[in-house]
């Protein structure tokens, strides 16, 4: 205890004091914080089970090598054609993980050119990640075999063989949001499998493609308003 103290108090630059009460009122605050703490570490190890379980089904229902440590998904977003942008979100166990987010401006792809904007995309990402030692285990295209075939030719044509790719479409016809079925499309498979509307593994999925679709659309967004802006501004003597 006398080490804490003095440990704390060199951290805090000021004397800091550890009780230790038995009995009374603040033993009562003590052994609350102590089951709510307890209750707490149980509840987020439960949580980290079940994301761990959904990963493992995932990676059994797909056919994939590996464990989905590392889930990448990519989404492309344009308003009346303009401003082309993209977006790559990253969840790492089952969980968000912002930090290896990253966000793209069209150069070269013409903005209604959707399968160019992925190819130029994928092809930017990847040639680094590749050069940094950063690939994921999984990437998610949002479309069907159209999609998914131009993110495998891309991961050929950088000699990138340790990342699996899926594709993921809504159930044809539907354009609902939520309660419809989906299609995911595997490599070298004919037909897609249906995931049913109260599949776990669905529900796992859709969190990753509407994250996706929330990062590209916030960021398109931004463009449009920040060069409509401008564009005002210049008229301006």
């Amino acid at each position: 205890t006398d080490a804490l103290m003095e440990l704390l108090s060199e951290n805090r630059n000021r004397k800091v004091q550890i009780y230790a009460p038995k009995r009374g009122g603040k033993n009562v605050l003590i052994e609350m914080a102590q089951a709510n703490a307890e209750a707490s570490f149980k509840k987020e190890k439960d949580e980290q089970t079940m994301r761990e379980n959904i990963l493992l089904a995932m990676q059994e229902k797909f056919r994939l090598l590996n464990y989905p440590r590392r889930i990448e998904c990519i989404d492309n977003s344009h308003i009346s054609g303009s401003e082309p942008v993209s977006s790559v979100i990253v969840f790492t166990d089952g969980k968000k993980d912002s930090q290896f987010y990253r966000k793209y401006k069209i150069r070269e792809a013409a903005p209604s050119d959707d399968y160019g904007c992925m190819q130029e995309v994928l092809t930017r990402r990847y040639a680094k990640a590749k050069t940094e030692n950063n690939l994921p285990d999984l990437l998610i295209i949002d479309g069907g075999k159209g999609h998914l075939n131009i993110a495998l030719k891309v991961l050929k044509d950088l000699d990138i063989i340790s990342v699996e790719v899926i594709g993921v479409a809504k159930e044809q016809g539907r354009h609902d949001k939520g309660l419809t079925e989906e299609q995911v499309f595997l490599p070298n498979v004919k037909d897609p499998i249906i995931l049913k509307k109260t599949s776990p593994i669905l529900f796992l999925l859709q969190q990753i493609r509407d994250e996706a679709h929330r990062v590209a659309i916030t960021f398109q967004r931004k463009r449009v308003r920040k060069n409509t802006i401008k564009s005002a501004l210049d008229q301006v003597p």
